[in-house]
């Protein structure tokens, strides 16, 4: 060996292989999962959009009269997140037909109507 190789040998620099423990992997994953889903819950929650009746009823402060849920029609248009929270707000309603669903709003009608003093 010339003495520019040893030179060389001995100001090599040895850089150790990188290493990445499982754990620490683990919880940086699980982390960022929890960091993912607590921005998608605060703008869930802050969003300003009407999802419904209830929140138009609580934003504009207008009784409904009644309401009739087709199955159909809200499941086409939500997706994600909108989608699961509707399908726990309909859990265990009942299913009506047409006639069924007229007649309960004609009686919320009156109901509605006699309360605020006005003849039916």
């Amino acid at each position: 060996m010339t003495e520019r190789e040893e030179i060389a040998a001995q100001s090599s620099v040895v850089i150790p292989p990188i290493t990445i423990s499982k754990k620490k992997l683990l919880i940086g994953l699980a982390g960022g999962f929890f960091v993912y889903a607590l921005v998608i819950c605060i703008v869930y929650i802050f969003s300003r959009k009407i999802k419904d009746s209830d929140d138009f009823s609580t934003t504009f402060g207008v009784g409904q009269l009644g309401k009739i849920y087709r199955e159909c029609q809200s499941v086409k248009r939500s997706t994600g997140l909108d989608k699961a929270i509707y399908s726990l707000k309909r859990r265990g309603r009942k299913k009506v037909s047409i006639d069924e669903a007229s007649s309960i709003v004609a009686v919320n009608t009156s109901l509605t109507a006699s309360k605020g003093g006005l003849k039916a």
